[in-house]
């Protein structure tokens, strides 16, 4: 080395901590060492935040710091706050055709004879090929007070018809009629 310092009076620059303690083991705090030239042939590149190591005549500070054996599994952190919402996506494509639905929507009625029968019975059938969706009934009377029927029966009787039958409770020789509803429609 060049310019090293022989004795502790020349540690007076604050460059490098002193290396030989034994020669400032009376000094409070030892001082620092000044600045000087390195050329031992046995010291290569010096770079700092690197490793050293030796091929036995020079020693190299140039490597990166080995990685050790991986370490266990760390515990799951917290959950993260939420992300903003996303930019709207394109439009998608168009759907295929859904199946027809119902078309050619009717009502149709049949009433039977206005008369004093006890029991009247009605079918109403839709038109075509058209099924029934519902349906329904109604008496009518012609004298008053009013009549004494009653609807026993509403039902689908087919696919396409729709039957209802009603009754004279109390027979008072008055006529009257029932009159039957069918809701009717294409289905597909």
């Amino acid at each position: 080395m060049t310019g090293a310092p022989t004795s502790l009076s020349q540690f007076t620059d604050d460059i490098g901590v002193a290396a030989d303690y034994d020669q400032c083991s009376d000094v409070d705090g030892c001082g620092y060492l000044k600045s000087y030239t390195e050329t031992d042939p046995q010291v290569g590149t010096l770079t700092n935040g690197k490793w050293c190591n030796s091929d036995g005549t020079t020693v190299n500070c140039n490597q990166d710091v080995p990685q050790g054996p991986k370490g266990d599994k760390g515990d799951t952190g917290a959950t993260g706050a939420t992300g903003a919402a996303g930019a709207k996506g394109d439009k998608g494509d168009t759907g295929a055709t859904g199946a027809a639905g119902i078309s050619g929507w009717e009502r149709v009625n049949a009433t039977s004879g206005n008369n004093a029968s006890d029991v009247k019975s009605v079918t109403v059938p839709c038109t075509g090929s058209k099924k029934v969706l519902g349906g329904g009934a109604n008496t009518a009377y012609n004298l008053a007070p009013r009549g004494q029927e009653a609807l026993v029966k509403t039902y689908p009787s087919a696919d396409n018809e729709w039957t209802a039958e009603a009754v004279e409770v109390a027979n008072d020789g008055a006529s009257w009629s029932l009159t039957v509803y069918a809701i009717c429609a294409n289905v597909n």
